[in-house]
């Protein structure tokens, strides 16, 4: 009967240095795909301030454009048909410039679903954890009661 007991008593054991192996593997598991998680955020994040510094760059583009136009249309005071060229760039530029604005909301609109993906994977890898966690906690549990 001590035998069995002693018996028992090592297949428990057993069982829960398992369980304590399993909780700690997916307890690494879950740490490994946080940092794939975090890894491709930072992907994301940086393409979105590559983005941004294109807006930049092509902002003061616009900038500068607008004030060649400005400069030629003052040396060009007084010829018509230069007049009316000038008048095309000025439509192209502010076209151009629309299109920047256009693009900087899209950007805005993508870094705000970014970050909205962001908060969800970060939730979703937080309730992940949580529910292996206690799922390895009830399971080691149920063994325990199994045991006594």
């Amino acid at each position: 009967m001590a035998k069995e007991a002693e018996t028992k008593k090592e297949t428990a054991q057993t069982e829960l240095d398992a369980a304590n192996k399993e909780l700690e593997d997916a307890k690494n598991a879950a740490q490994t795909d946080d940092a794939e998680a975090q890894k491709k955020i930072a992907e994301k994040q940086e393409a979105l301030d590559d983005a941004k510094n294109d807006l930049v760059g092509n902002e003061q583009n616009i900038e500068a454009n607008k004030a060649n136009v400005a400069e030629q249309t003052n040396k060009k005071n007084g010829f018509e048909a230069e007049l009316e060229e000038t008048k095309k760039e000025i439509a192209q530029l502010e076209e151009t410039a629309k299109q920047a604005e256009d693009q900087k909301a899209e950007l805005e609109t993508q870094k705000a679903e970014l970050e909205q993906k962001k908060l969800k994977l970060k939730n979703n890898l937080q309730l992940r954890r949580k529910n292996t966690i206690n799922y390895l906690e009830i399971k080691s549990k149920m063994r325990l009661q199994e045991i006594n």
